[in-house]
This record gives C-alpha cells, structure tokens and sequence, in this order.
C-alpha cells in the first residue's frame, strides 16, 4: 500500500499533460463517440458488473489518449505506469460501485478532450484521479485489517 501513493503522484503528472495535449491534437469526435461508449456501460456495470469489457474500453481509450497526444516519451513513461496499476485496478474490480463511477468519470475525461479545452482535460483527470486513489487506499486498508483481524 505504501508505493500506492507515489504511483499516483507520477499517474497524475503524466496522464494530466498526456490529456491536456490529447485535447488540443485530438479529432473531437473520436472521443465524443467514447464518451457515450462508456456512459452506456457505466450504466451496463450497474445492472450487471461485467469488469472485463469495462476495462477493454478502458484501454482503448489510453490508446486513443496517448495517439492523440503525439509524444512517444510520454506513452513510453505512462505504459510503465500502467504496468504498476495492473494490481491497484484489480482492488476496484471487486467494487460494483466504484466501477460505476470510474467508467462516469473516464466518460467525462473523454468529453473534456473532445471540447479540446486543455483545462477541463486536466480538471476531470484530477478529479478521477483523486477519487481512484481515494477508493484504492480505502480498499488496501481495509484489505490489510481484514489480514490482522
């Protein structure tokens, strides 16, 4: 739990710029179209939580963020990253309703870069951002009482 923290700090850093430039280099209406994918199984994941075709989406939208972005530095640094985040996403998995919520909150990261303002790009990474590592925490501790009870 203890390099959760760092991870999200580097998270942050990188995938705020790799949206703040996938907004400005972007073709809008790719990621208009992913927004209204991903609010379909943000309702789907509330009926019936199906996590693997979520998180396909999911990486489909990282692929579209970082060609959108155009750095190969960048891509390069967050692929290590998510490398790492393999394991923290696997806590949330057992969350139905954290589910929900994340696939809202990447809806709305894809609408912020269609509108192409790099502010509201990095406003809705921030907030997802914080709310992943809110969750994440919450679930190690409680992970880690559990062991010891």
């Amino acid at each position: 739990a203890s390099d959760i923290e760092p991870l999200f700090e580097l998270r942050e850093a990188l995938e705020v710029k790799a949206a703040r430039l996938a907004a400005v280099r972007c073709t809008p209406g790719d990621f208009v179209h992913l927004a209204e994918e991903l609010q379909g199984i943000s309702i789907q994941l509330d009926q019936d939580p199906i996590p693997d075709e979520y998180y396909e989406l999911v990486a489909r939208m990282d692929r579209m963020i970082d060609d959108a972005a155009a750095n190969p530095w960048l891509v390069t640094a967050l692929e290590t990253v998510r490398t790492q985040l393999i394991r923290v996403r696997r806590l949330s998995s057992h969350d139905p309703s954290r589910l929900v919520s994340a696939a809202q909150e990447h809806a709305a990261i894809a609408r912020a870069i269609a509108s192409g303002s790099e502010q509201l790009a990095e406003a809705a990474v921030r907030l997802h951002l914080h709310q992943a590592l809110s969750a994440a925490l919450e679930k190690t501790e409680t992970t880690a009482s559990e062991r010891t009870s």
